[in-house]
């Protein structure tokens, strides 16, 4: 049975953002034409901006409230996506896994998120390079389905990768006795084959 698109139109029009935006890139006859009252909705400059708050790649509005970073875009804890690092930077240890970041822009933000809000939080150096560790402890590893034997294993294996994959993490930005934390949600890998 299928619905005809003057319900389906309707149905879009009460979707959050989010999902009206994924609706978007499945057919340009839902393309969302009303940008500017959505940009000034989550105080965004332009679309752009207003997609990248979307996506959770960017955020330029945040307030120390509660025990979190708090973005004033979306209404919510700050949930940001890390950038990409290369699998030499991730390590596994017996009760833990590892990434690093060193890009730049990064440490920056963390280190003006400290300096704002006068936090304590601990950079770390490997061979040089200045940057930010985010430890996953084993407990909090999630286990995942691999569609080939359906058995479970621990996000953890996926940890011995190639030093060229990449591997990237959605991050919340708590705080703890004026510490800040940074809190894995999810993981993204890009494995070459």
């Amino acid at each position: 049975m299928e619905l005809p698109y003057e319900i389906l139109y309707y149905i879009c029009d009460f979707c959050m953002l989010k999902e009206r935006y994924r609706w978007s890139l499945c057919s340009k006859e839902f393309s969302i034409k009303t940008w500017c009252l959505f940009c000034r909705r989550f105080k965004a400059r332009d679309r752009l901006h207003l997609k990248d708050v979307l996506l959770r790649e960017c955020a330029s509005s945040f307030e120390k409230r509660f025990n979190h970073i708090w973005s004033n875009h979306l209404c919510e804890p700050l949930r940001l996506w890390t950038p990409w690092t290369t699998g030499k930077y991730c390590s596994r240890g017996t009760k833990y896994c590892k990434i690093f970041f060193r890009n730049i822009t990064y440490v920056d933000f963390a280190r003006s998120l400290v300096e704002q809000f006068n936090l304590h939080f601990s950079f770390r150096a490997r061979r040089g390079d200045l940057g930010v560790a985010i430890y996953i402890w084993d407990k909090a590893v999630p286990m995942v389905y691999l569609p080939r034997n359906e058995r479970k294993i621990h996000m953890s294996s996926a940890f011995k990768m190639k030093p060229t994959d990449l591997t990237r993490a959605l991050v919340e930005y708590r705080l703890y006795n004026d510490k800040l934390r940074l809190h894995v949600l999810k993981l993204e890998f890009l494995i070459s084959s």
